[in-house]
């Protein structure tokens, strides 16, 4: 079980998804990797409050996007823009070595259950264009469409992982954290960046923002 320190400090009483103190965030480890599947929920993990993934981003990670075709990590990684919300590509990272850990656990225990395995010596014998998390039957999680009906009347439809949404939500709830949720891992990112004084553009990079406005609005208290 990989804990390490994670230190996260502001915690927003507000409306918005919860910011984990320390401890809160180490118990969501233990709260993880003590599920049925605890390795790759685990990881999963990692990728929510290490890389400030969305949930739909880490859902459609694949294999090759995280592993070099001789076996290693990517300690920085590209979402391509077919992942992303607002449909651009945008570099990810890798670099607390607990979170690299947690995700080495995981593909050792695929290649050890042989889970979409290939057998070969490239990316450590797992399929490169496989899901990176697998759900049921070695698939990946499954997206659902949904439809919301903008101001101007027009339609917009997007995607949506609604399992791991309520998977992360589920975990981050039995920290005890009050409004815990599936948003909380990118804004405890965000708000552990801002205390320690990084500047607004490099928080609004790492979030994959359009603009300021939308990064000052994830961290506003109210």
């Amino acid at each position: 079980m990989v804990i390490g320190n994670f230190e996260l400090l502001l915690n927003f009483n507000d409306e918005k998804a919860a910011v984990l103190t320390p401890d809160q965030f180490k118990r969501l480890l233990r709260e993880a990797s003590f599920t049925r599947n605890g390795l790759r929920d685990l990881a999963i993990i990692w990728m929510s409050f290490g890389s400030a993934l969305r949930v739909t981003e880490i859902a459609n990670l694949l294999v090759k996007d995280l592993i070099e075709k001789d076996g290693s990590l990517k300690e920085e990684f590209r979402l391509p823009a077919a992942y992303t919300k607002n449909g651009e590509s945008r570099m990810a990272y890798m670099l607390e070595p607990e979170h690299q850990d947690a995700l080495k656990a995981y593909l050792d225990w695929r290649v050890e259950k042989r889970r979409r395995f290939t057998g070969n010596n490239e990316f450590r014998g797992l399929q490169p264009n496989s899901p990176l998390f697998l759900a049921r039957r070695e698939s990946g999680f499954a997206f659902q469409t949904k439809v919301h009906k903008k101001s101007d009347d027009s339609v917009a439809k997007y995607k949506v992982c609604s399992s791991m949404q309520q998977l992360i939500s589920d975990l981050v709830k039995k920290t005890g954290a009050k409004k815990g949720s599936s948003h909380s891992g990118r804004r405890t990112f965000a708000t552990r960046l801002a205390d320690r004084g990084v500047d607004i553009e490099y928080i609004k990079y790492f979030l994959g923002h359009k603009s300021k406005q939308q990064t000052l609005t994830a961290l506003r208290k109210n």
